[in-house]
């Protein structure tokens, strides 16, 4: 396949970023992510560090459909805008890497828990006909010297279970646990197990770090795959309309994406 068509894969992380071609195992590049990335994806150093991919990887980004893996924090304007608008990409699709995860396992619903370099996000995932639903999401901050605790993780967890509003979901979502992130550990994963269990068979998943990226890959290779294409936002980022366009631009990511 030319590589022109071929899907990129970027999942940003707050330790690391990812990057490689759809379809294949692993991505191609892994990069130090520089602290601070996912605060300002429209400033230099994430501009600088997407172009250390390109050049690493020796492709033009104007040639692009991309599918962008993030925290589940960071705001999908952001990455909008830093896709489409500082780098020019063709199309992007955006999901987080709770979501990727959880794709990757080939499971239809599960609570994800994303253990990141500087905070931890927990959410209840469910894969449907109609497509992706997150039912909720809670972050918290690591604590300065780095440690995670599971009682603090069961809080997050038990958390986004309650609020599932669906019973089959609820159920469904109850039975997989995954861990994930660079903070994710074989000790945490079994200090967790009992808490979240219940005494149950539900054993949480500890997965390799690269399960989000590949999570992306799968998706990008879908029919189904829903794409911003750039026509959509032409106009969107010229100077002279910027309060406009920023309004313009809310309201066609929010046709696609959650904000």
């Amino acid at each position: 396949m030319a590589e022109s068509f071929r899907v990129l894969v970027v999942d940003i992380g707050s330790h690391v970023t990812r990057a490689g071609w759809s379809g294949d195992d692993a991505p191609n590049q892994t990069l130090p992510s520089p602290d601070g990335l996912l605060d300002d994806l429209d400033g230099p150093t994430a501009i600088e560090t997407m172009q250390a991919v390109s050049t690493l990887m020796r492709f033009d980004w104007s040639a692009q459909r991309v599918v962008a893996v993030s925290h589940a924090g960071v705001s999908s304007l952001s990455l909008v805008t830093l896709f489409m608008h500082r780098l020019g990409v063709s199309a992007i699709h955006l999901v987080s890497q709770l979501e990727a995860g959880l794709a990757f396992c080939g499971r239809g619903a599960g609570i994800v828990v994303d253990c990141g370099k500087f905070s931890t996000c927990c959410g209840a995932v469910c894969w449907d006909a109609g497509g992706l639903l997150t039912w909720t999401l809670s972050s918290k901050a690591v604590a300065a010297d780095g440690v995670l605790l599971a009682a603090d993780l069961d809080q997050m967890v038990e958390k986004a279970y309650r609020r599932i509003d669906d019973p089959q979901f609820q159920h469904d979502a109850r039975a997989f646990v995954l861990l994930l992130g660079g903070r994710a550990s074989a000790a945490l994963a079994s200090e967790l197990t009992p808490i979240v269990s219940r005494g149950k068979s539900v054993v949480p998943m500890l997965k390799d770090p690269d399960t989000a990226w590949r999570g992306g890959s799968l998706l990008g290779g879908l029919e189904s795959m829903q794409w911003l294409e750039r026509h959509e936002v032409d106009g969107v980022f010229e100077e002279d309309a910027r309060e406009a366009g920023e309004r313009r631009l809310r309201g066609i990511v929010q046709r696609y994406f959650r904000l």
